[in-house]
């Protein structure tokens, strides 16, 4: 909870002809996660197989399956952020595994002469599509001109070029063409532009050519093209929608095909994934003549669970040696609903395997400071219906985490806005339970300053804790406490609240403090930076004022109209009071994402952990 999960290092000894039903038990655990073997000894070799077969079929069976996640789940804004709406594993029994694998290259093969064929088939449709829209905006431009377009390809002597110009630069273009011999005719057709068709002697084109593009001249290409204009046109447009039913009716047929081979292509890629990891975790094993040993990381709590399953599957030729170490990967392991802000911890990293894990702090004070900042019971009733509705929309993991945390933002907002009296602003007129922060923003301020204080030494003492645990100096931490601890008495003397005694006892206790800080100057911007980071806190009052003035200054606007129009005040009020919980409620989501990552973690967290990865089925379920 307050640290990672305990992690040891294993060793496993056991007999070569037991090499697979080991590492398969392993997968189906799923607890251990398999590395190479430090510090190898000279009677060790690696275990020799061949993966290239399994990890080429592996990796073709990749591309389909995600070519066909395409067609199957089409991704809008919400799928993109949350992932696939539903969320299931394939579920097979261990005989079935091996009739998938066996039959994998055939499916696989299958798959892609199908989806290569119709594929070329779409490819060749859209290059067509694209050349007659080509041919439909040429004619589009040249409608005006009422003779067959074949004319202007078929001259020996003479040269014809067709093109668009600027209506404003004609007048010009026509006195620097004074001195060639050629006919120009123009024709007004949009946006102040002209269709232009150009007639003149082949041994003069390459001077009147550059004269046109010295004037902006776009020239069409008209090479080939047959028939008036608008016979072009015409054809063009029976074309291009003929083009399209056939795109139709291809794109049809191949989700037909998906859908008809999608569980299969599905239960191809995990099976065959499943494989391909076993198969790596293997190549980590050494050897002997006889005997095998592989290396790893696992929970503490699962030695049993694993001697057990090993003991088992090797009918006890197996030997086991386990081993506490200070470089294990870390394995979050947070209670309740507090393990669904890992999520925002790992946005940051993990923490390494000694050090302090924060989502639980994370967990309770993330809440705290969302709710503080939007601040009102309809706008956080209105972040728990969304948390509702995105966990009944999505039936998957990383939605069911941030619905969770959402119910428990909107709760937050719900409860701080029954302290402040925000019901849409003072649309209801109550009186909250403590204070109104627009009466009374300096003591809203004061509080902001106080989560800060609290927050940023709840860092400062899991830093201390977390040098304790390494044996690391504590002085720096400390020489904070003293700081805090006199500047504090100093204070409350100015005020009265201390006798005068404790205000020298803090001049000297905060004096000590400093002296610890600067006796070595990296620390003295250290002490600088920590007002910095106290002061970071306004922010909570500012948005909360900021949600608070806003939503009283939609109350008063749509006030006004309600006379007039009560359709045009009840809009103002509603999309005044949706936009406000909106932008409020990404704002105050923002801002304690940054209080955490950049006020809190700075002062112990690195963030510099390794994932724990157990070998396990992913995606499978295993009968």
């Amino acid at each position: 909870m307050l640290f990672p999960t305990e992690m040891e290092k294993i060793n496993v000894a056991f007999l070569s002809e037991d090499r697979g039903k080991v590492v398969e038990k392993l997968q189906e655990q799923g607890i251990v996660e398999v590395k190479e073997i430090s510090g190898k000894q000279e009677f060790l070799s690696s275990v020799s197989i061949d993966t290239d077969y399994l990890s080429s079929l592996f990796l073709r069976s990749e591309k389909i399956y995600k070519d066909f996640s395409g067609v199957m789940k089409k991704h809008g804004l919400l799928e993109t952020l949350l992932g696939n709406r539903f969320e299931k594993n394939v579920s097979l029994k261990k005989d079935e595994m091996e009739d998938v694998v066996k039959n994998a290259e055939k499916v696989v093969k299958h798959m892609e002469g199908k989806t290569e064929r119709v594929g070329k088939q779409i490819e060749e449709n859209k290059k067509d599509s694209e050349e007659v829209k080509g041919i439909i905006r040429l004619a589009e431009n040249l409608k005006f001109f009422d003779f067959d377009l074949r004319l202007l390809s078929s001259l020996k002597k003479t040269f014809a070029l067709a093109g668009k110009l600027k209506l404003n630069g004609i007048p010009d273009l026509k006195k620097d063409l004074a001195n060639f011999r050629i006919y120009l005719h123009s024709q007004e057709f949009k946006n102040e532009e002209n269709a232009l068709i150009v007639l003149g002697l082949k041994p003069e084109e390459g001077e009147i050519r550059k004269i046109l593009l010295k004037y902006g001249f776009e020239f069409f290409e008209v090479e080939g093209l047959k028939g008036k204009p608008d016979k072009i046109l015409k054809e063009g447009k029976e074309e291009l929608e003929w083009l399209n039913k056939k795109r139709d009716y291809l794109l049809k047929k191949r989700k037909e095909f998906i859908e008809e081979w999608w569980e299969e292509i599905e239960r191809t890629y995990v099976v065959v994934r499943a494989y391909r990891d076993r198969l790596k975790s293997l190549q980590m094993f050494q050897e002997t003549k006889y005997v095998s040993v592989l290396e790893g990381w696992m929970p503490k709590k699962y030695k049993w669970k694993i001697q057990e399953a090993l003991d088992d599957v090797t009918s006890g030729r197996v030997f086991f040696t386990f081993e506490e170490t200070e470089d294990a990967p870390t394995d979050l392991e947070n209670p309740g609903l507090s393990e669904k802000f890992e999520v925002i911890t790992g946005g940051f990293g993990l923490p390494k395997y000694k050090d302090a894990d924060p989502t639980i702090f994370l967990a309770f004070l993330f809440p705290v400071f969302f709710g503080f900042m939007l601040s009102d019971v309809l706008y956080g009733s209105l972040i728990i219906l969304l948390s509702f509705s995105m966990r009944f929309y999505f039936r998957n993991r990383l939605a069911g985490v941030f619905s969770h945390i959402l119910l428990l933002c909107g709760i937050s907002a719900i409860f701080w806005g029954f302290l402040f009296g925000n019901f849409l602003g003072n649309f209801l007129g109550l009186r909250g339970l403590w204070f109104s922060p627009t009466q009374n923003p300096i003591m809203l301020i004061i509080i902001s300053l106080v989560f800060g204080l609290v927050h940023v030494n709840m860092g400062i003492v899991l830093s201390i804790v977390q040098k304790i645990r390494s044996k690391k100096s504590t002085i720096p931490e400390i020489s904070w406490f003293l700081v805090e601890a006199g500047g504090l008495l100093i204070i409350f003397r100015i005020f009265g609240m201390v006798a005068e005694v404790l205000f020298y006892a803090g001049m000297l206790v905060f004096f000590a403090g400093v002296v610890m800080k600067i006796s070595k100057p990296m620390r003295m911007i250290g002490l600088i930076s920590f007002f910095g980071n106290i002061l970071s806190y306004v922010r909570l009052a500012a948005i909360s004022l900021a949600t608070s003035y806003i939503a009283l200054t939609v109350n008063h606007i749509s006030s006004i109209f309600v006379s007039g129009s009560f359709i045009l005040s009840g809009f103002i009020f509603t999309v005044g009071h949706l936009f406000n919980c909106t932008i409020s409620s990404v704002g105050a989501f923002i801002n304690s994402l940054r209080l955490h990552y950049v006020e809190f973690f700075s002062r112990f967290f690195e963030g510099e952990g390794k994932e724990f990865r157990p070998l396990k089925y992913e995606g499978l379920e295993v009968k």
